[in-house]
C-alpha cells in the first residue's frame, strides 16, 4: 500500500474485551449541543486543547508559497485571544498537541526542507498575513515531508522551544503525549518495505531521542499514553508480526508496552479473524477509541482497560467512521461518533444518513446521558474540562465549528 494513501485511511479495529457494557437502565433522551463558536472554513484545523474557558486550535493553513502551522487562543465567544503561525520557509503541517503540567502547549508535526534559493538584486520578502489564508484540503503528505518537529509554546502564545530531527524518510506523527521530560510522540514512517509505527522521546537533556519503530512493512501508530512509572504504551493497528504475536484478522488492532528505556516489552493483539481493526485514540486512564469493520459493516467502538491491559467493559454501534473516547470525570466517559443507526435505550435520535452524538458512561459502562446536534456531520477533536463541559470541534454542512455541552 501506499504511503501517502495508508496515512490518508482510517482502517478499524477493537480489541475483543471480556465484558460487553450493557444499554442504558432508564431511557436516555438526545439533549441538543450547544454552537460556541463559528471557525474560519479556510483553515484546516487539527485539533484542540483546553485551558479553563480558553480554547487552543491548532492544524494547517496554506500561505503564498508553502502550507504553515498554526496555533491559535480563541475565548467561547470566539474572540483570538493570541495567534501563533510558524513559517519555516518550507512546508509544514500541525497534526498533535498536548498541555503539560507547567500548561505549556507542545505541537508536534512534520516539515519539509527549505528549497535552496538563489538571491537576485530585485528579491524581497514576503510579507506573513496568517489572517488571509487560503486552504487547500486535498494537498497530500508529500514524500520530501521527512522532518519530525516539535514546537513548545507559552500559554501566553511565546515560542519556547523548537526541536526536530530529519529522519529522511517521510514521516507523519498522529499522536502526542506530556512526559516528565516533555512529550512522547507517535506516528508512522515510511520504510524501505511500507510503513512503521514509530515512537520517539524528548529526552532529560531536551533533544529528540532515537526515534523506536515498530513493525517494518505495515504498522502504524496513532495514539499514545503514559503510565504512572513514565513507561508508555502506543495503541494503532498492524498486518505483520509484532513481538513474536502473529496476525489474526484481515487486520489487527494493536497494544504495545514500551518500558522507560525505549524498548518494546509487550504486544495485544485483537482477535477476530474476521474483521479489520485499530485503535485511532486514547487517553491517559486507558480508555481507547476506534473502529471495527466486520463483513463490510462499520461499528465505532470504545472500550475501558485496567493498568494491566485487562478489558473492563466495551461498547461499539453502527458508525461512518471512528469514535473518540474522552474522559469527563475519573469516574465518567464519553463516546462521539457518527451514529448512523438508532441505539437502543436513546430516544429522539435519528441518525440512518449520519449524525454526530456524544455518549456518556459511568464507570461499569453504563449510558449516562445522550448530546448531539442535527448540524454536526464529522467530528475532528473532543475534550473535556470542568468549565466547559463537553467540547466537540466538528464539520457541518457550512463549515467548522465548536459545540458543547455543559452537564454540572
Amino acid at each position: 500500500m501506499k504511503f501517502s494513501k495508508y496515512l490518508a485511511v482510517l482502517l478499524v479495529c477493537a480489541i475483543t474485551p471480556i465484558n460487553i457494557a450493557t444499554a442504558a437502565p432508564k431511557t436516555i433522551t438526545v439533549k441538543p449541543l450547544t454552537e460556541l463558536v463559528k471557525l474560519d472554513a479556510t483553515e484546516e484545523i487539527s485539533g484542540m486543547l483546553l485551558n479553563g474557558k480558553i480554547i487552543y486550535l491548532f492544524g494547517t493553513s496554506v500561505a503564498s508559497a508553502t502550507t504553515d502551522g498554526f496555533l491559535r487562543a480563541i475565548d467561547s465567544q470566539g474572540n483570538v485571544l493570541w495567534n501563533l503561525p510558524i513559517d519555516s520557509g518550507a512546508d509544514d503541517i500541525f497534526t498533535a498537541g498536548t498541555r503539560d503540567r507547567q500548561g505549556n502547549i507542545w505541537i508536534v508535526g512534520a516539515s519539509a526542507k527549505s528549497p535552496e534559493i538563489t538571491p537576485t538584486p530585485t528579491s524581497s520578502p514576503s510579507a506573513l498575513n496568517p489572517d488571509a489564508v487560503v486552504l487547500d484540503p486535498e494537498t497530500p503528505l508529500r514524500p520530501d515531508m521527512t522532518i519530525l518537529k516539535v514546537w513548545k509554546v507559552s500559554s501566553q502564545g511565546a515560542l519556547i522551544k523548537e526541536l526536530s530531527r530529519d529522519v529522511s524518510q517521510a514521516i507523519l506523527p498522529r499522536a502526542v503525549v506530556a512526559t516528565a521530560n516533555g512529550v512522547a510522540i507517535g506516528g508512522s514512517i515510511l520504510t524501505e518495505t511500507g510503513n512503521a509505527g514509530f515512537v520517539v522521546q524528548t529526552g532529560a537533556t531536551g533533544v529528540l531521542s532515537k526515534l523506536l519503530a515498530i513493525g517494518q512493512s505495515d504498522t502504524e501508530v496513532n495514539a499514545i499514553a503514559m503510565r504512572a512509572d513514565n513507561s508508555l504504551i502506543a495503541f494503532g493497528s498492524s498486518t505483520e508480526s509484532l513481538g513474536g504475536k502473529k496476525l489474526v484478522g484481515l487486520r489487527d488492532g494493536v497494544i504495545v508496552s514500551i518500558s522507560t528505556k525505549n524498548k518494546v516489552t509487550a504486544v495485544v493483539r485483537s482477535t477476530n479473524s474476521q474483521s479489520m481493526r485499530t485503535w485511532q485514540n486514547a487517553t491517559n486512564s486507558l480508555f481507547l477509541g476506534g473502529d471495527a469493520v466486520t463483513n463490510g459493516k462499520t461499528e465505532a467502538v470504545v472500550t475501558k482497560f485496567s493498568a494491566a491491559l485487562i478489558p473492563v467493559w466495551t461498547t461499539r454501534y453502527a458508525s461512518r467512521g471512528l469514535a473518540i473516547a474522552c474522559d469527563l470525570t475519573s469516574q465518567s466517559s464519553a463516546m462521539t461518533f457518527t451514529s448512523t443507526s438508532a441505539i437502543k435505550g436513546v430516544t429522539g435520535w435519528k441518525a440512518s444518513k449520519g449524525q454526530v452524538i456524544s455518549l456518556f458512561f459511568d464507570s461499569k459502562g453504563v449510558i449516562t446521558g445522550a448530546y448531539g446536534a442535527s448540524s454536526l456531520k464529522t467530528v475532528i477533536s473532543v475534550a473535556s474540562n470542568a468549565d466547559l463541559g463537553l467540547v466537540v470541534l466538528g464539520t457541518t454542512s457550512v463549515g467548522v465549528s465548536i459545540f458543547h455541552a455543559l452537564t454540572r
